[in-house]
């Protein structure tokens, strides 16, 4: 997944997942830190093998790893102010899935591990076609959630707003489209926010696109040794809690 912030910029994060049943990796770069420093040569265009290529030849700044019982957090020297990178070992938690908000999973459905009182919404101008409206709030701010039965389910827009002198401002919207089918389940292709900022609290708005294109793997196409703990922990400070 490659995210870009306010369209012209170059892509500010990418992330590379891979995912076999209970065990998952994924390795976070940020290209346009990157290229702060080093701006020849270029990012290449937008597009998976580009990007996968690119990955291949420079460094992550950070690494996750997750087995059937153990979570594996790497960070590199930079960024754990170290002469070395360091791995943090922790059991594995009650979820399936890394603690960040940027697996398809989490922004397809991102209710899908907790159970807020929801209220269904009546007619929106916000509502896509043929989606169901779902809300909770908690008196000061309110989360609006659209669902697409016809696609599993997923959350196509969420919308979220604050209260201001007891009316509801819109604070940010965030839009799945791309819908389509990867070996049986629905996948986005695009996930399109805006935030609009508060002038309250001195922010700007903002946008920022993320793509995402999910491939089903074989046995044989995994890189050899990706889920293997030794990867992360070879070379590094290690710290288990």
């Amino acid at each position: 997944m490659a995210s870009q912030v306010n369209g012209a910029d170059p892509v500010d994060s990418m992330d590379i997942i891979w995912r076999d049943g209970d065990k998952v990796r994924a390795d976070r770069f940020l290209p346009a830190v990157e290229l702060q420093d080093h701006p020849n040569p270029p990012l290449p265009a937008l597009s998976t093998a580009n990007l996968l290529d690119w990955a291949a030849h420079h460094e992550a700044i950070d690494k996750s790893l997750m087995t059937t019982d153990r979570e594996y957090s790497w960070w590199n020297a930079a960024l754990a102010k170290s002469d070395k990178p360091r791995v943090q070992v922790s059991r594995h938690g009650p979820f399936p899935l890394l603690p960040t908000n940027s697996w398809p999973d989490a922004m397809q459905w991102p209710t899908r591990y907790w159970s807020p009182d929801f209220r269904l919404l009546g007619t929106s101008a916000e509502a896509p076609a043929g989606c169901i409206g779902l809300t909770n709030d908690d008196g000061n701010t309110r989360s609006d959630y659209y669902v697409d039965p016809a696609n599993d389910y997923v959350c196509v827009k969420l919308v979220r707003w604050t209260k201001h002198g007891g009316d509801w401002v819109k604070t940010r919207d965030e839009v799945l489209s791309g819908l389509h089918r990867v070996a049986g389940c629905v996948v986005a292709a695009v996930k399109q926010m805006h935030d609009y900022g508060d002038q309250t609290l001195h922010t700007s708005a903002y946008s920022e696109t993320t793509t995402i294109d999910l491939t089903p793997m074989n046995a044989a196409d995994y890189p050899p040794g990706i889920f293997d703990p030794v990867s992360l922990t070879h070379g590094a400070t290690v710290v288990s809690y």
